[in-house]
């Protein structure tokens, strides 16, 4: 079950564990309604135009672009849009395989999660896409 937050690692670290262990992360084409795809900023558009375009939110995008400034993105800049959930309080990696239909080893491969005894309230994870799963 996932621990209460207090001193536990920072929330991003699984998007920061899949964006430093997958290069194909950004040329992934993927299911846009889904997520976990690359995407091409288009002229005048805002960071907080494409989190509200895939219903996610700007911290999000900017952990997983290594973005520091929001409102410095450029036309035409590849941007990976992951998949994500954001751990609360009940959550095990049994009941999100269930709630995702996929398996526990998937969004542990996925995120690096050694122990799945390890996730905390607070944590975001990278969800695992169909592609991932049937190579199970």
């Amino acid at each position: 079950m996932a621990a209460a937050q207090g001193d536990r690692p920072n929330p991003w670290r699984f998007i920061r564990w899949r964006r430093a262990n997958d290069e194909q992360v950004m040329s992934k084409q993927g299911d846009k309604k889904k997520g976990d795809f690359g995407y091409k900023v288009i002229p005048g558009e805002t960071l907080h135009d494409i989190a509200a375009k895939f219903k996610t939110r700007v911290e999000i995008l900017m952990e997983a672009n290594d973005i520091l400034n929001p409102q410095n993105i450029a036309a035409g800049e590849h941007l990976w849009i992951p998949k994500t959930y954001e751990i609360v309080t009940g959550d095990t990696l049994y009941s999100l395989s269930r709630k995702f239909g996929t398996k526990v080893s998937a969004i542990q491969a996925a995120n690096g999660i050694d122990d799945p005894e390890l996730i905390y309230i607070g944590d975001v994870i990278i969800v695992p896409d169909e592609e991932e799963n049937e190579n199970e």
